[in-house]
């Protein structure tokens, strides 16, 4: 059911899924105990994202208030991480990786469907809501994936759990690390020092650097 309803939002499952993330106490601990982290959808950087009012429930006013608020509270106790498909993407490494001296972690999510059971964000000019009524199967899913166009640069594909905090990944599912661009050697070197003293293995790492002559970055393969 779950890979049906994967299929009916997203498609087929991409390749690599990107996270960017600064390098500090919590990313360790991630690396670690291999996990990823389900944030509270209260807790984002835009104040639409989840917003009950996608839906609506006007076909049902004896009901209405009572779904409204029922909607509310299950939607406090949901998670969500998001990725990116793109890791090239200067703006990302300016808004998520630290102004470009954190790291970009890729997963390949073929790994574990049940993990890495990834929505794709719809991206759209106007904030339209959903009648629940027609259909919950569809007015639920919008109200889950559906943010402004002014933030299509991300790129996002999240996962949406039933609980918030600690979400388990296996460590096979990471197969790629990349270094931004002022990235230190000491958090290059503590980054790639736990990975490898956890067991995982086919990592491959990669720093960013500045191109001279334009606005953009190349990838070039640590030896480590």
């Amino acid at each position: 059911m779950e890979i049906d309803f994967y299929k009916q939002y997203v498609g087929e499952m991409p390749n690599k899924v990107y996270k960017f993330s600064s390098v500090d106490d919590n990313l360790i601990k991630t690396l670690e105990e291999s996990y990823l982290w389900l944030s509270k959808p209260s807790d984002f950087n835009d104040p639409f994202d989840c917003d009950s009012n996608f839906i609506s429930f006007n076909k049902n006013t004896d009901k209405k208030l009572s779904f409204e608020i029922t909607l509310e509270t299950v939607s406090k106790a949901w998670g969500v991480c998001c990725f990116t498909q793109e890791y090239d993407s200067i703006l990302m490494w300016s808004h998520y990786a630290n102004k470009h001296k954190g790291v970009c972690l890729g997963f390949d999510p073929r790994t574990s469907t049940e993990t890495f059971l990834l929505l794709k964000v719809d991206y759209v000019k106007d904030f339209e809501s959903s009648e629940y009524f027609d259909s919950k199967f569809k007015a639920i899913p919008h109200m889950m994936i559906t943010k402004a166009g002014c933030w299509e640069y991300e790129q996002e594909m999240r996962i949406f759990k039933d609980f918030n905090g600690e979400l388990q990944f296996p460590k096979n599912a990471l197969k790629e690390v990349i270094f931004g661009c002022k990235a230190t050697e000491k958090d290059i070197k503590r980054v790639i020092e736990v990975i490898k003293e956890k067991g995982y293995k086919n990592v491959a790492f990669r720093r960013a650097v500045k191109k001279k002559d334009e606005f953009k970055l190349d990838y070039f393969d640590l030896s480590v």
